[in-house]
Parts: structure tokens; sequence; C-alpha cells
């Protein structure tokens, strides 16, 4: 059996003990990693040096040392990020492979110097511009718990190596929903931190790095690990993420709104709203006072900020070598070419609308202590189409979580339930205010371990399935 059926705790404690060894625990990912790859298009490209690391980290445990919560844990991270020595395609056929990393982002050096061991990066659709797995480079990414479905976007790689138990924790990013909504899909855990939190380079003031995990626990040591300021980003926030310890008691007084429609976008189907309206219960029932939210988001409103999507990839799309900018992925070219026209007045007029919306979501939100929320309106849809409905642009069903990149609030996935029909995972979102990520991610423990799902985790090996 491999790493990826414990926990990252669970394999530190084992590897102090020396019941388990690192190198053993890498080579089986490591193995596992080109398994995903086949069955289901997760793997970007393989780090076959990841047993170095893995050695160091088994000397360290034999010395009677550890680096920390992640030594000698198997990690993947997603095709976004520069990997030292790895091909970097950032999802897309126009980025020709020659773009080998020189050096690691801010989030590498910060797994690396926890000890954590690189498997894979991960395959994601062109640009992470689309909530799905589709990619003119890497195909059609699909779910371990049903390859016919998609495993969500724009981390799509990282939660299937996940689901699938090539690792049991993973690096994604997100600027709608990237880390959440993969995590929904496929059953595992994710947190969207306040913006800042994780150093990253391109700086951004919405896209940000986001730890995902099997389960929520180990998110709180991913953060520790990477939630640290970096020189390479100027608008991090200083200091390093401190991990709470408080139980189910400190629920009790805390406000909490149930956000069930954003006022645009796609309904939220009856398992979804089922499965949000019983992690309300459960947080009323450790004295929490829950209230309904309204937000009240128009589509002209979104309109304005899928123009900024648009722009952001119709630039790097212009800006691919050797003029490869056809390669891109057809709906992908198709949504970004409508905004070729659009006015340097026109970007800054949505900009506008963008932050007049997001002060209102600010506003309505700052009297609670948390949101709870669907993480998207419907949890399954097929792997081959970029979202659950035609007509309408390629992040529109993101419509849940998207707003909270541009608040820069905190914001957690977990797995809530299943649907009745397919067995498909069923995500549940917990949003904070700002710089409390800690809080976020406390109740998303705490949750995880109330509901107590027993998720039957889908196995590489011939579909069947482990409890384990």
């Amino acid at each position: 059996m491999g790493a990826s059926y414990h926990s990252a705790g669970d394999l530190v404690a084992l590897y102090r003990t020396l019941e388990l060894d690192p190198v053993q625990v890498a080579e089986a990912a490591l193995e596992a990693a080109h398994t995903a790859q086949d069955s289901f298009n997760a793997i970007a490209a393989f780090n076959d040096d990841c047993l170095r690391a893995a050695e160091a980290s088994r000397e360290r445990y034999r010395a009677g040392g550890g680096l920390g919560p992640l030594d000698g844990v198997p990690v993947t991270v997603k095709d976004s990020y520069r990997v030292a020595g790895l091909r970097r395609w950032h999802g897309s056929a126009v980025h020709d492979g020659a773009d080998v990393s020189v050096a690691d982002s801010a989030p590498i050096r910060r797994l690396n110097e926890a000890g954590a061991v690189l498997v894979a990066k991960t395959a994601m659709p062109d640009f992470g511009m689309l909530a799905s797995g589709i990619s003119s480079q890497f195909g059609v990414i699909r779910n371990p718990w049903g390859p016919e479905y998609t495993p969500g976007g724009s981390s799509a790689g990282a939660a299937v190596t996940l689901a699938a138990g090539v690792v049991p924790v993973s690096m994604g990013t997100d600027i709608a929903g990237s880390v959440r909504l993969p995590a929904a899909h496929c059953g595992v855990a994710a947190i969207k931190p306040t913006q800042g939190r994780i150093a990253y380079a391109p700086a951004s003031m919405a896209r940000s790095a986001g730890p995902m995990a099997r389960r929520a626990a180990d998110l709180e040591s991913m953060l520790v690990c990477v939630g640290q300021a970096d020189a390479s980003d100027p608008w991090c926030l200083p200091g390093q993420f401190e991990a709470a310890t408080w139980g189910v008691d400190r629920i009790r007084g805390k406000r909490v709104g149930m956000l069930t429609a954003m006022g645009y976008g796609l309904p939220a189907d009856g398992e979804t709203l089922a499965v949000v309206a019983k992690a309300g219960e459960q947080l009323a029932s450790w004295g929490a006072e829950v209230e309904e939210l309204q937000l009240d988001v128009t589509d002209d409103e979104y309109a304005a900020l899928d123009l900024g999507f648009k722009l952001g990839a119709l630039a790097e799309a212009d800006g691919a070598p050797d003029h490869h900018g056809e390669r891109l992925l057809g709906i992908v070219k198709e949504w970004c070419e409508t905004a070729r026209g659009a006015s340097g007045a026109d970007a800054m007029a949505a900009a506008n609308i963008v932050a007049a919306a997001r002060d209102r979501v600010v506003a309505r939100t700052e009297r609670l202590d948390l949101v709870v929320a669907p993480v998207m309106p419907v949890p399954v849809f097929p792997a081959d189409r970029f979202g659950p409905a035609s007509g309408v642009p390629p992040l529109y069903h993101a419509s849940f979580t998207a707003w909270f990149n541009q608040t820069g609030q905190p914001a957690a996935s977990i797995c809530g339930g299943r649907t009745a029909d397919t067995g498909m995972p069923i995500g549940v979102q917990v949003v904070g205010q700002r710089f409390r990520d800690a809080d976020v991610l406390r109740v998303a423990v705490l949750l995880e371990e109330a509901l107590d799902l027993e998720l039957p985790w889908p196995n590489l090996i011939g579909g069947e399935h482990s409890d384990v």
C-alpha cells in the first residue's frame, strides 16, 4: 500500500518511529503518478530527482531528527509553478516546452526547506482559464471517482493526484476558485488563503497559491510551511501562518451567513443545497448563530470581472513564442478573442465595476465570522465539457468562489457529501474574514470530522476502492 492512503501527519509519525521509509514511500508515489498519467492525464512533468530528497529525509529520521510536518511527505504541484529543472507549460500548447525553469518559485522553495518530496507537476487547462480539466497540451484530464466526469479546474491534476492516492498533499493556485472547485469535484480539501498569506510570483491581488490535501487537517501543516513572507512577492503578508488548536466550544456565538444564491449564475441544485444546509445545521448545533446571506452580484458585474480574465488570457496567447498562439484551446481562444477590441478605458471601467461589487460583498459579510456556501452550483458535468452549461463564459459556474478572490478572504473547501445517483463528491465552502485563515481551517477540520463521510477513495488499480 502506497503513501497515498495515509495523511501527511500519519506519514511523519510513522517516519519518526522508522516504521515507514521515505524512500519506499516516494518510489510508490512516483509509480502511482505514472499510473495517474496513464489513467487520467493528471501529470505535466515527473520529477525523477524526488528520490534524492527522499533519501535525505530518511537520513534525518534515522539520525533522530526531522524538519517538521512535511519532511519526507510526497507532494505534487501544479504546472503553473516554476520548479527548477522542470518544464512549465502553464497548461497550454502555445508554450513550446522549451521553458525549463531555472529557479523555484517561493512556495516550492518553502516545500523544499520543509523536506517535502516533490514527485511531479500536475496538468491543468490553458492558462488556468477553465474551471474544468481540458488542456491543449495535456488533453482531457479525468476524475478518478468517475473518468467520464471532470475533475474541475484549474488545479485539475493536483486534485486527481490526491483523490487517486498518489500523494496526500498538493499545491494548486486559485484566481476564481481553482483549488476549491477541483477539491469539490474530487472529494478532497483545499484552501485559498487570505490574499498574500502565501508569497507567490508573479505577485497578484487576486491569484493565490493554495494548499490541497486529502484531509483538511493536512492543510494546516501545508500552510505552516508555505505561508511565509518572501522578498519575491512585494504584496505578501509579513510573518508566518500559525495554526489554531481550538475545538467546537469556540464555535458558540459565532455569526455564520448561509449563502445559497449569488444573484447571478446557475442556481444551486437540490443535492448541493442539502449538503450546505447540513453543514450549517452542524455549526448551529455547536452554538453558532446562523442566518441567510444575500450578496446580489449581477451578470453585468460578472461580465466586468470576466473581461479582466479575457484580457489576461489574450495577453499570454499573444506573447507566446514563435506565434504559437493558434495552438490555444479552442474554447479559450474564442472566449478571449471577444475582448480584442477592448480599450484601456473599457478595462478601467470594468475594474471600477468589479471594485464596487467587491466592496458590497465586503460590506455584507464584515459583521459575520464565517460564510458557508456551495463551492459550485452543480456537483458534476462531463470531462470533455468546459462547464455544466453551454453559451456562457468558461468560468461562469465559479460564481460562488470567484468573488472571494476579489475580497481577499480565506475560503476553504471540504467534501460534504456525495450525489445519490453517481456517488460523486459534493463540496462545501467555508469563508472567513481576512487574516483569519486559522479559524477557517479549524472550522473546516471540525466539520470534516463531524460529517465523518468515510469516503471509499478511488484506487488506481482496476477502478477498485479503498476505505483506508
